[in-house]
């Protein structure tokens, strides 16, 4: 009986005291959650009574996780409610003892980021078998089924490779997804393991960070283009649909979520450090203190507190409702890339060829690892760091864990690794060529290097028409294409080119990327092919008139060019020109930058006296000059100011014949940012544009009305009016056939 009680008494003087330790984290429940991994693993899982290497631990241990997460958080938030009243020391000693919990077979002296693991260890843990993997898969494909998204119709299933470089892959919680965007302002959500794609275009800019909400829906992107503009936005994945954007003054170094998703964490280099918005874009004001440039932010699941690192390597605890700060410590400065592993006790960053394993309720570091470069592909469930390095090798790879390594590898075309992440069982890894690969380990630790999609490498470089049908300039082949319902058959090929335009009834032929590319034309007539005139510079823009045409150069302004005989007419040399039209026998409409000769954006200038006479308006910048083709006396154009703010105008041009200086110029729509990639197209009654950077606007001159129509999953980048059809030509090389009359989208379609 005695021993009885004795027994009760030890047991709760331990219950206690192990209570009081917990009570001074604000990070306990995570801590406590790691403690029950391995009670809460079902034994057919494969997990009881084994010593399993790291990958295959912390793969089998994502649904236990889940579970162990709803039993603990009660009493983790009791805990964390005392948070302030212990010393810092028993927040190491509490961490510390939850590790033999998640290697009962691990010696205690040896915690998992010290002991080295050898490269069969490290080859069998990257090719376990799936069935861990396959009970998880099946519970979440069973609920999705259940509950199908109803908003899924704003879908696109094409393959789209990344122009410009992958920039960061990004999984979403246990679910089997995993996300991917790119410098061209697209995203993909990718299924695992069938890589079933999604994809859509979120921005006209370079997309550098993705966060993806924990419940997997909404999808936050740093977009920026380098220098000036630096925007946050949120989106409703299934909508496709931009609930916020949030412009930043200045770059932002991270961006992630807290642990329910309630705020989004963005990291930045203003004075503050840190901007912290919900999921309406609201700015909610948690610090007294700012606590500087946050490469690094998380809180537990309670989000009663939140956990930053900063450049300089303080790690500021902050409560979250009271805006207090609960600790402040000292850790390794300038790591670079920080991430969190091992639900969320882990910091993990690279500095002076070393991966450094930081306590993130200490600041203590861990452990440390020799490298010669860290591309972190790590996920939260991670207990050990993993990441990409180079080898002394010229083009060759690896991948580390922790000290352990795989064999060389190789990317095909040699491309650069931009981004990875560890996904279930596999590296996920993006390529600067814009690809996506798999990689897996066979048991001798070489690298299984696998590319589950397809890609076309060739790309629709222009469109034009006679007015009547579309022509589709491609790889060097033109198509024809007469309605949305046929498809498009080649009529030429072997063509050397990337523009032209319709023209006496055949095509003007020209390049604005290859320096002394001549312009030529084809005639579909004679089938024959004739060079005309041989530029210097690059053409950046072509129009023309009767017998005439006029060319553009980057450096040599503009130059009237005979197309029977070749004979240049007129050249006129001036900084800035953007456009040219000839507008009748002795008259040129200019735009251009306003800098040079002429301080105004729009002149006219008589092609047989070379007078020049400027149009009085305010501007910086005109450029897509278009003339209507049914009304040569109505023109379009945009123009660029700053004065009082950025802004992009279209104008509608009335020329007046007898006195061109009493010719208007009326702005019909306006965009208060500046868009110098905006086109126009205009025919009759209607302008085509993209002013804005989203979808294909229509604007009628006659009702004086504009709306936008809805597009595909790429932005579109030029349009072409037909007698009964719009065309878009988008980015992601598809094409929008939309009804003129009405503005409805019939299809759209992509070249093969």
């Amino acid at each position: 009986m005695y021993k009885k009680y004795l027994c009760l008494f030890f047991a709760l003087i331990l219950c206690f005291s192990l209570g009081a330790q917990n009570q001074d984290l604000p990070w306990s429940e995570v801590a406590e959650n790691q403690g029950q991994e391995t009670g809460n693993t079902a034994p057919d899982e494969g997990n009881a009574g084994t010593d399993k290497p790291e990958f295959q631990q912390t793969e089998s241990s994502e649904t236990a996780n889940t579970e162990s997460t709803e039993q603990g958080q009660k009493p983790a938030e009791e805990n964390a409610s005392t948070s302030q009243q212990a010393p810092p020391e028993t927040s190491a000693n509490t961490s510390q003892q939850t590790q033999p919990a998640e290697n009962s077979n691990t010696p205690q002296q040896s915690p998992p980021e010290e002991k080295k693991i050898n490269a069969l260890a490290f080859a069998q843990a990257m090719t376990l078998a799936v069935a861990n993997d396959k009970a998880l898969y099946s519970r979440n494909t069973a609920s999705r089924a259940n509950a199908p998204e109803k908003d899924r119709f704003r879908s696109a299933k094409v393959v789209h490779k990344f122009s410009g470089g992958v920039t960061e892959i990004m999984n979403s919680g246990t679910l089997p997804i995993f996300f991917a965007a790119g410098k061209d302002g697209f995203v993909t959500r990718y299924s695992y393991p069938k890589f079933e794609p999604d994809t859509w275009q979120l921005s006209s800019m370079p997309i550098q960070k993705i966060a993806v909400h924990p419940q997997g829906k909404l999808v936050a992107v740093y977009e920026t283009n380098g220098f000036s503009v630096h925007q946050v936005s949120l989106w409703d994945w299934a909508k496709k649909k931009a609930l916020f954007s949030k412009r930043l003054s200045d770059s932002v170094v991270s961006l992630s979520w807290s642990a329910n998703g309630t705020y989004l964490f963005v990291g930045n280099r203003s004075t503050d450090g840190i901007t912290v918005l919900d999921s309406k874009g609201i700015v909610q004001n948690i610090y007294q203190e700012a606590p500087g440039i946050v490469f690094l932010a998380a809180t537990a699941s309670t989000e009663r507190s939140i956990v930053t690192y900063g450049e300089s390597g303080r790690l500021v605890y902050t409560d979250i409702s009271k805006k207090k700060k609960l600790k402040e410590f000292r850790t390794e400065n300038k790591l670079e890339n920080p991430n969190l592993i091992k639900n969320f006790t882990r910091i993990i960053g690279y500095k002076d060829n070393n991966v450094y394993v930081i306590d993130a309720v200490t600041g203590e570091t861990v452990s440390k690892h020799q490298a010669r470069y860290a591309l972190f592909a790590s996920k939260i469930q991670d207990s050990v760091p993993i990441w990409i390095e180079r080898t002394r090798r010229k083009n060759e790879w690896c991948i580390r864990q922790g000290d352990a390594s795989s064999k060389g590898f190789y990317v095909p075309g040699n491309s650069k690794i931009t981004a990875a992440r560890h996904i279930k069982n596999h590296m996920i890894i993006g390529t600067r060529d814009g690809s996506i690969y798999m990689i897996g380990l066979n048991e001798d630790s070489s690298v299984n290097l696998e590319k589950p999609l397809a890609y076309s490498d060739s790309k629709i470089d222009d469109i034009t028409s006679d007015g009547n049908v579309l022509y589709i300039l491609k790889d060097g082949k033109i198509y024809v294409q007469n309605s949305p319902e046929e498809k498009p058959v080649s009529i030429i090929e072997n063509l050397k080119t990337n523009k032209f335009t319709f023209y006496n009834n055949g095509f003007l032929l020209w390049s604005d990327i290859k320096k002394g590319t001549p312009i030529s034309h084809y005639s579909l007539d004679t089938k024959s092919l004739k060079k005309i005139i041989t530029p210097k510079e690059t053409v950046i823009s072509v129009s023309v008139y009767k017998n005439l045409f006029l060319y553009v150069e980057s450096f040599n302004g503009v130059t009237l060019v005979n197309f029977e005989n070749g004979k240049k007419e007129f050249v006129y040399n001036a900084p800035g020109i953007q456009n040219a039209v000839q507008v009748d026998d002795s008259t040129m409409l200019i735009a251009k930058s306003a800098i040079g000769r002429s301080q105004t954006p729009v002149f006219i200038i008589n092609t047989l006296t070379e007078e020049t006479s400027p149009i009085p308006m305010e501007g910086n910048l005109a450029f897509s000059l278009e003339q209507n083709s049914s009304r040569p006396n109505s023109l379009a154009c945009f123009l660029t100011g700053t004065n009082p703010s950025p802004k992009t105008e279209l104008l509608h041009i009335g020329l007046n014949r007898k006195n061109l200086i009493d010719s208007t110029f009326k702005p019909i729509l306006s965009y208060k940012e500046e868009d110098v990639d905006a086109f126009l197209e205009i025919s009759g009654n209607d302008i085509l544009t993209n002013l804005g950077n989203s979808s294909l606007v229509h604007y009628n001159t006659s009702s004086k009305q504009g709306k936008r129509l809805s597009r595909s999953y790429g932005f579109p980048k030029e349009a072409i009016i037909l007698k009964k059809y719009f065309i878009s030509l988008n980015f992601g090389d598809t094409l929008s056939w939309y009804e003129r009359k009405t503005g409805a989208i019939l299809k759209t379609i992509n070249i093969e």
